[in-house]
Formats: structure tokens, sequence, C-alpha cells
């Protein structure tokens, strides 16, 4: 019996140093280049303060114009005046709505946190007309 259990315990001794090794943290990089060949090439360059402020657009914080996507439980709001970017916001049950609200009108909307499960959602729950002069 004392035969048969002394290679059982040799090949769980073995088998248990050989699942070490491969546990091991590999040290292998790879091929490795300095930092220093990433850097943009304008970062050494002076940034002229007049053309940063004229090739950027600001948009307004709750203005919007209304997007083809709107539905009956959303609301498609673009980015103005930059039309760059789109989001599609719920609508509440009761929205106040003063003056003209289709599609690509620009307006001024009026947004209320909610409690989605462990988020917080922004509701849509007024929408006006913005009149623009041009």
């Amino acid at each position: 019996m004392k035969k048969a259990i002394l290679p059982i315990i040799a090949i769980i001794v073995a088998s248990t140093f050989a699942i070490g090794c491969k546990m091991a943290p590999s040290q292998n990089d790879g091929d490795t280049v300095a930092a220093s060949v990433f850097e943009p090439a304008q970062i050494h360059q002076k940034i002229n303060k007049s053309t940063v402020k004229d090739s950027t657009v600001q948009d307004s914080s709750n203005i919007f114009i209304i997007g083809e996507g709107s539905d009956k439980n959303n609301l498609q709001l673009i980015s103005y005046p930059s039309r760059q970017d789109t989001t599609l916001y719920w609508k509440s049950k009761h929205i106040k709505v003063k003056g003209n609200a289709d599609f690509g009108k620009i307006v001024r909307v009026g947004f209320m946190p909610i409690n989605h499960g462990d988020s917080t959602v922004n509701i849509v729950t007024s929408v006006e007309e913005y009149n623009t002069v041009e």
C-alpha cells in the first residue's frame, strides 16, 4: 500500500510546482519604443490664441434644434449652433410647450433629473420656441 501512495504523492507535488511556474509574471515586454517618439509634432510649437478662438464654436447649454428622430416618447435634440452633437431624451408625461415645437425649430429646453435605477437621467419637461435674429 505504501508503494502505491508514494508515486501518487510525487505526481501531486510535481504538478503543483508545474502550475506555480505557469503563474509567474512574464517579463517579456516585446519591442518597446521611447515615449518621445509618440509626442505630437505641434507640442513644441506656440499656438496662437486667436486661431484657437476662431476655430471652436461654443454651443449653448439649453438651446437646441429639434431633430427628425423625435417621436411620441423621445425628443431628439441637436446642439445649436454647431449642429455636431445629437442626443435623445425622454419626454415627461406632461410637457409645457410655448410656441412652435416642430422638427427643425430652434427651442429652449427645460430638464428635470430623475433617479433611474442606480443612475440619474434628465428628462425634458418644457419646450419653448427660441426666436433668433439673423
